[in-house]
């Protein structure tokens, strides 16, 4: 896998560029555009913009559906940590709205709180794209008030969601139900709630780098409506600081323009009936940079194709209705919606795209319970249209490749217009068959007509309840996934591969420990099948093997003054290319990760709240010196080591936060100290130009932020 590793904007940040991968990757099947991953690194500009402007003075879960539970139904079996508390769903997490809000580090951003769970991995400060359980960010899906969303997070690391307005988040890592297919990773789904229906009111939201604006109330006796609105400025304010360090820290470096990014949301609900209830859903977002790299960059020195200006732009926008109707012995959902992507970039001599992508969704569910039966089936279609004119240097690397050049690649050209439909339909039946042994037993059914596959994915669960306070579950389940859109492409792929498979085996429990603490475990095992590695006789294959296992452990309080969650998690992971033999870790594989949360209020108009975070460090290819490269004067190769046989220094960082709510007309001011210990923390390493020397490139030191919320 090819990544252009520069110095980072301001001495210890980088850009990550997986070319091959990424570059004008179109929506597919409800999966997340991610055209540059390289441009979201760039927010190590804009993470950094927070530390820069507020460092100045200092030098120094029931929502979406999974195992029996059906779509965005709140029940009471839910992890509350706020009034209430009681167990999470078998083999997944759940976070309310009293977690996600206030929590340190994630700039009020309650879709980031995410990392704090057990089993979920990230390489670093700045990209909010998770691993879990052995499987890559990309191998996720992702949800939003019933539907699947194409773009959930900026290239800044930011969700595209207003975190006030976050209800729920709930994370399946691994051994979901049937209600899921077309993913060999794990879902996040994150539900809004319901827009204010008694009395208008609305929050202002001013901190360092962005404000947002969120407005509700009633609009009729039946009506109700909810909206938000952000704008980032960050770029305003620390422009002129940004160029003057990257000028001393990063020469060949030319930014052009910060990140900018602005998000929006509608949630317009009408009561419909006695119960039933009708949401149209309005959401979208827009994101550009711009930058550039001279023949002198680090980066192009190793290959001079990456030099030139660096450009992304993105228009997204989703539309949704969504039907939820509870009946005598059930639920009903139906839900339709429409994504759109516009997505321009230009990447240096290497490449640049424009696409544009249309996928309409329709998504049904309905959960009967029958005498000892509780029956869920299910529907979702989506109909894709992709158009993309893709320049490239296509050098044709997959993760299994230490490096790729680019500056002895032609040129090539794919304009490319499929429209194609992706389609699953499932039925599940938890039965109970004792007062302590249910049995959930699933079937799920993928088929597309763009690799014309299908796959049949079976879900199986046993959950014994050895007493009121603790249930065992063990379960199996298989599931697929097509390939990115990178691989099957056409003209520079092969549109012959295979779907993607995972096989995951999980043993849990679920425990209420006392009055007001749960306790859970997970172990677990994951196989996948099916990955693509390179093969220069038909360009990809589906070659590539993965092994995830490992153990999870998550104790709660959510009772008290004192509240928060302690996460542990042991897993490894390795990949294996049975092409060439080669055997390496995982790119995230991270044995030991932890995570602190805890929020302690000490009166009714002050709380303090903190976040510990430790994990092994992320694996990287080792380089063990250079030689001189032939194609370019006084310039140098560098010599790897095995893939992946090298490790990063363990990571560590503490946030905290204070609360102040001054009384004054509901207006809070929150104070934050990031990294308190001022741990350097390794992003990775920089070469000088002969690689005979090597420094550490760090993430981000201890910096002060401030916000300020008024609501009404």
């Amino acid at each position: 896998m090819t990544r252009l590793n520069m110095a980072s904007i301001l001495g210890f940040s980088t850009l990550d560029i997986d070319y091959n991968r990424h570059l004008g990757r179109s929506i597919s099947s409800g999966d997340k555009l991610k055209t540059m991953r390289m441009i979201r690194h760039i927010w190590r500009t804009g993470g950094l913009a927070v530390m820069l402007v507020a460092s100045l003075p200092c030098a120094a879960i029931a929502e979406e559906g999974d195992d029996g539970t059906p779509d965005d139904e709140v029940i009471d079996e839910v992890t509350v940590l706020g009034d209430r508390i009681a167990e999470d769903p078998p083999f997944g997490f759940v976070l309310d709205e009293e977690a996600l809000s206030r929590m340190p580090g994630t700039q009020d951003d309650a879709i980031k709180a995410v990392v704090t769970l057990p089993g979920v991995l990230t390489n670093n400060d700045f990209d909010t794209g998770v691993a879990l359980r052995g499987t890559r960010p990309a191998d996720n899906r992702y949800y939003l008030d019933f539907l699947p969303t194409g773009y959930l997070f900026h290239i800044t690391g930011l969700s595209v969601v207003d975190g006030d307005m976050v209800a729920q988040l709930k994370l399946l890592s691994a051994g979901f139900g049937a209600t899921y297919q077309g993913v060999i990773g794990g879902i996040i789904a994150a539900n809004t709630r319901d827009p204010a229906a008694n009395e208008s009111g609305g929050i202002i939201d001013i901190s360092v780098i962005d404000a947002g604006l969120m407005l509700e109330g009633p609009v009729t006796d039946r009506q109700r409506a909810a909206a938000s609105v952000r704008v980032s400025y960050y770029d305003l304010i620390v422009g002129d600081l940004v160029e003057k360090r990257q000028e001393e820290d990063e020469p060949g470096l030319d930014i052009i323009q910060l990140p900018r990014y602005s998000d929006y949301r509608l949630r317009y609900q009408v009561d419909v009936g006695a119960r039933g209830k009708l949401d149209f859903l309005v959401d979208g977002a827009t994101d550009d940079v711009l930058f550039s790299l001279d023949d002198d960059s680090p980066n192009a020195v190793l290959d001079p194709a990456r030099a030139g200006d660096y450009r992304y732009d993105i228009d997204y926008a989703r539309q949704g209705l969504v039907y939820s109707q509870p009946h005598d012995t059930g639920q009903f959902r139906l839900g339709l919606g429409q994504i759109q992507s516009n997505v321009s970039g230009e990447f240096g001599g290497v490449g640049r795209t424009e696409s544009h992508v249309e996928e309409t969704v329709f998504r049904l569910q309905n959960r009967t319970k029958l005498s000892d039966h509780e029956f869920t089936f299910g529907m979702s279609v989506s109909a894709i249209d992709l158009e993309r004119d893709l320049v490239i240097r296509d050098n044709g690397c997959t993760e299994f490749d230490v490096d790729c050049l680019y500056s002895d690649k032609e040129l090539v050209t794919s304009r490319v217009g499929v429209t194609y439909t992706q389609g699953n339909i499932f039925i599940e039946d938890q039965l109970g068959l004792t007062d302590a042994l249910d049995l959930t037993v699933g079937l799920g059914y993928t088929s597309d007509d763009y690799l014309d596959h299908s796959k049949l994915e079976p879900r199986v669960r046993l959950d014994w309840s050895t007493s009121d306070a603790v249930t065992v579950s063990a379960g199996f389940g298989r599931y697929s996934q097509l390939p990115s859109f990178d691989y099957t492409d056409p003209n520079l792929g092969n549109p012959a591969l295979s779907y993607l498979l995972a096989d995951h085996y999980v043993l849990g429990v679920n425990t209420i420990i006392a009055r007001g603490y749960i306790g859970s475990f997970n172990a677990f095992y994951k196989s996948i099948d099916d990955l693509v590695t390179s093969d220069p006789a038909i360009r990809y294959d589906n070659r590539g093997e993965g092994r995830a296992w490992g153990a999870e452990f998550l104790l709660r309080k959510g009772l008290g003054k004192l509240t928060g969650w302690v996460a542990l998690t042991w897993s490894r992971s390795f990949r294996e290319d049975t092409n060439t033999g080669l055997k390496s870790r995982f790119e995230f594989d991270q044995p030991l990760s932890a995570s602190i949360v805890a929020k302690y209020d000490l009166s009714d108009k002050l709380a303090i709240s903190g976040r510990t975070s430790f994990h092994s460090g992320a694996p990287v290819t080792p380089i063990y010196g250079g030689r001189p490269n032939p194609d370019i004067p006084d310039g140098y190769l560098p010599e790897y080591g095995d893939l992946n046989s090298d490790r990063l220094p363990s990571y560590f960082r503490t946030d905290i936060r204070l609360d102040w709510n001054t009384g004054w007309r509901d207006t809070l001011l929150y104070f934050e100290i990031i990294n308190l210990t001022n741990h350097e923390n390794v992003l990775r390493y920089e070469y000088s130009r002969d690689y005979s020397e090597r420094k550490n490139i760090e993430q981000l030191p201890r910096f002060f932020s401030f916000g300020v919320k008024k609501r009404w």
